[in-house]
């Protein structure tokens, strides 16, 4: 993309977004509340760890590829005969000896399945509902255990079992139910004539589902705890002395006080094992990076692109009301559909996937808090991610890991950074500055360049927010283009966007921002003389004074950057409140 064309995509873009309209006849916003804004609705970016991505045209840190195991028992079609494959009693046995049923209704779905002889076991992802369905098999001694071809209907299950299998146990992991084939009471009682029949059982896996028929009645399944999976495992691979210390460690504590799937506690347990300092205090870090890439990886069964969308939508309003992430999501996804052929209109279904299960998908949660507006605090339903370091990590995977987003994502941006809403405007703001200190150069020529350049207020505005919130999150260089910027003789649009930064970041720098501002003082004036009465350029000549005040005020007080002074300077910064009456000149 270049320049020239990035300076032209944000005039197009931005009446197709929610809440948008053109301000370029709107006057700036003030200071002060402009900075009261920011402070109210940036979000609190968890930042630890190495940056594993480009900076500065750097690779940092390591880039995992890979390290997900996973057993896939997939046998394909041949014809119309019925497929099946026996699963090797060796696996069984080792599910066996690593199988935790503590706090779970193992117990009672194992009576049901003597009883009923045909089970739906109905569960989330990554739940270990797979190995759970296993071992319901072995605990009944039905055996051998046949796994079932996964292509068939609800419907015409009960066809696909061979009159002359000799198996006992029979399972067929996640049965796709759909709004075209559901799943309803004949085909389960089918299934258990069936079984009877032969002595047999049968154990189905799924996901939770709305189209289910009322008279059935799924078992659903709920994984043990973290802890009490941990706790079993570790001491048959170190023995119980030494898993009691590996336990005790503050990094195991880490790991299991965070949302935790039952896969990477078992991969854990493993990590554990291997007794590798790096490795153990790291790992918590590496499974979070390693769910960010499988999200936005192309998959056998990938994550809907509308789902994507959703999720890079919940990074940028991590801690927001749901509803508005969900129609902003939307707004990308369409983005995101078009891209490579601007003439695709198919429409965006109005109805989609339920709030609960769309969050625990993403691993998110939603709950209720007031939300500031405007018009006072207002309690909303909102959402965010267990793990309050996702949100960057996802800004992060796609901007540098699928570059080909970037013009979808770019254009969304574009939009959101004139929307009418503070709250939006800011949060677009915190994710370019995310952007910025992933990967800087492409961030200031993409976005904050194009924004610095626009003829809309609110537009320069955003980038002013975007390099604020991108040097409090230690963004490179941002104090350098900011000088730059402000000293700026060439350029009036981008020299007030340098100058307003500057009344924002100086209190950290203000002797350096004075200097800056008086050298553009200087130009000022000296415009002014050589052109006459309205000479010079009104808009920066305005800011001028305006952005003086918070360097001023710290530098009287001698104050260096991490000073009494210059923290109490942030502190009032924080909360917004006016100072005493700003000088006019310089």
């Amino acid at each position: 993309m270049s320049g020239q064309g990035a300076e032209k995509e944000p005039e197009s873009s931005a009446g197709d977004q929610p809440g948008v309209g053109s301000d370029s006849d709107q006057p700036a916003q003030e200071p002060w509340a402009a900075l009261r804004d920011l402070d109210a609705h940036a979000p609190k970016f968890d930042f630890q760890g190495v940056n594993r991505g480009v900076a500065a045209q750097h690779v940092m840190g390591d880039v995992i590829t890979g390290g997900k195991v996973e057993n896939h028992y997939n046998f394909g079609g041949f014809g119309s005969e019925p497929v099946a494959g026996e699963i090797p009693a060796e696996t069984l046995e080792r599910l066996a000896e690593d199988f935790v049923s503590e706090g779970t209704v193992f117990e009672e779905l194992l009576e049901r399945l003597r009883h009923d002889r045909v089970i739906v076991l109905m569960g989330n992802p990554f739940t270990g509902r797979r190995t759970a369905a296993l071992m319901l098999l072995h605990r009944l001694g039905a055996l051998p255990v046949r796994a079932l071809d996964r292509d068939v209907s609800p419907g015409g299950l009960s066809l696909r079992l061979a009159s002359g299998d000799a198996a006992v146990g029979h399972v067929l992991f996640d049965l796709e139910i759909s709004r075209e084939q559901p799943l309803r009471e004949a085909h389960l009682l089918a299934l258990r004539g069936r079984m009877r029949e032969r002595g047999a059982y049968l154990v189905i896996t799924t996901e939770v589902s709305p189209y289910v028929e009322s008279t059935v009645a799924p078992a659903t399944w709920h994984p043990p705890a973290p802890a009490a999976v941990l706790a079993a495992l570790l001491p048959r691979r170190t023995g119980a002395a030494r898993a009691r210390e590996l336990l005790a460690l503050p990094a195991v504590a880490e790991f299991l006080s965070r949302e935790r799937q039952i896969r990477e506690v078992v991969q854990y347990a493993a990590v554990l094992a291997e007794e590798g300092r790096e490795r153990i205090e790291g790992y918590s870090l590496e499974a979070l990076e390693q769910q960010v890439q499988e999200w936005f990886e192309e998959a056998e069964t990938p994550v809907q692109l509308r789902e994507k969308a959703f999720l890079i939508a919940l990074a940028a309003f991590d801690k927001g009301p749901y509803a508005l992430t969900a129609e902003l999501s939307d707004t990308l996804f369409q983005a995101l559909r078009s891209t490579g052929d601007d003439t695709y209109q198919k429409p965006i279904p109005v109805f989609g996937t339920h709030i609960g299960k769309r969050l625990q998908k993403a691993r998110a949660r939603r709950y209720l808090a007031d939300e500031e507006t405007e018009w006072g605090p207002v309690t909303q339903v909102q959402a965010e991610f267990h793990d309050e370091r996702v949100a960057p990590m996802v800004l992060r995977e796609v901007w540098t890991g699928h570059p080909a987003a970037r013009p979808a994502l770019i254009k969304w941006l574009d939009g959101l950074s004139v929307d009418g809403r503070p709250f939006v405007r800011t949060r677009a703001a915190a994710a370019v500055a995310v952007l910025a200190l992933t990967d800087l150069p492409s961030a200031m020529a993409l976005v904050v360049e194009p924004w610095a350049g626009a003829k809309e207020s609110r537009r320069q505005l955003t980038a002013v927010s975007a390099l604020t919130l991108a040097h409090r999150i230690g963004a490179p260089n941002i104090p350098r283009i900011v000088d730059a910027w402000s000293t700026s003789v060439q350029d009036p649009k981008r020299c007030w966007v340098g100058v307003r930064a500057l009344g924002l970041i100086g209190p950290e720098r203000p002797a350096e921002a004075l200097d800056a501002l008086r050298t553009q003082a200087r130009h000022q004036y000296d415009k002014k003389q050589a052109q006459g009465r309205v000479g010079g350029d009104e808009q920066v000549a305005d800011e001028l004074p305006q952005s003086r005040g918070p360097p001023a005020a710290l530098r009287g007080k001698g104050c260096r950057r991490n000073g009494p002074a210059a923290a109490t300077g942030r502190s009032r910064l924080r909360t917004g409140a006016r100072p005493g009456r700003l000088p006019h000149r310089l």
